[in-house]
């Protein structure tokens, strides 16, 4: 028995709370904040779709924008991982998205 009864974590708790989608806009200034430098990867646009004034409301400028160009957006649910809840515009049937 290698760890000898003791257990250790294999992952920085931070890494958690960065999987939140939700928090995907937010990761450049993070970044910055933390490390004093923008992210050394690409991160792609992303928008919160609930509203900037209210956060139980929908924001209804951006569902519009996304419902007419859904070929240029993905839509990725908050709380699903393992790739559930995620809709390719370009192969999501119209009806469907």
């Amino acid at each position: 028995d290698c760890l000898n009864g003791k257990a250790f974590l294999t992952n920085s708790p931070i890494l958690d709370i960065l999987n939140d989608k939700a928090l995907y806009p937010f990761i450049p200034e993070i970044s910055f904040y933390y490390f004093n430098q923008a992210p050394s990867l690409n991160i792609p646009n992303t928008w919160e779709v609930w509203s900037p004034d209210h956060c139980k409301m929908v924001n209804e400028p951006l569902i519009a924008r996304i419902r007419a160009n859904k070929d240029e957006y993905v839509l990725v649910h908050r709380y699903l991982e393992g790739g559930e809840g995620i809709f390719i515009g370009r192969e999501t049937p119209q009806e469907e998205w």
